[in-house]
């Protein structure tokens, strides 16, 4: 008989093994920003929000919520959640947060709550037009968003 706890296999480096598997991420195998957005946006949604959004900038794409998805969760520290597989048991057995997915196949990722803004991938100059759009929202607690260029839509090897 199989013993579950001994047979898990933990993952040093999550961020290597999502970028080596999207299929097991997408439905169609592929990364995909509307997936990215309805998944991130599920995690607010199933997590407590009650009022959500989402917008787009270009190559950017924003998920707001009126509650602070990222706080629900107090074993992990935010930018933990964006690089480690963090189960959702509230959304069912083998469920996870989609926070790492952004990690792993965007360019630049990018949080706003209240009056603070963090960068947590890529470059993103503090006069960029998306800081102005996320802070605007000043009814949603936070706000996340992410680019993706298109050329990376549906590039194998992402």
């Amino acid at each position: 008989m199989s013993n579950p706890v001994r047979d898990m296999k933990i993952y040093e480096d999550a961020v290597s093994y999502v970028r080596k598997s999207p299929g097991r991420f997408f439905r169609t195998g592929l990364p995909d920003p509307i997936e990215m957005t309805t998944h991130v946006l599920g995690d607010a949604l199933i997590t407590g929000a009650t009022e959500t959004c989402t917008i787009r900038l270009g190559d950017w794409w924003v998920i707001g919520s009126d509650v602070d998805w990222l706080a629900t969760h107090k074993q992990y520290t935010m930018k933990e959640l964006f690089v480690r597989i963090v189960a959702l048991p509230e959304a069912g057995a083998n469920s996870m947060r989609a926070e790492i997915l952004l990690t792993v196949f965007t360019d630049a990722v990018i949080t706003v709550c209240g009056d603070d803004c963090l960068t947590l991938k890529g470059d993103v100059p503090k006069d960029a037009d998306i800081w102005s759009v996320m802070k605007s929202q000043t009814h949603l607690k936070r706000l996340v968003a992410f680019r993706l260029n298109s050329h990376k839509a549906g590039d194998k090897n992402v």
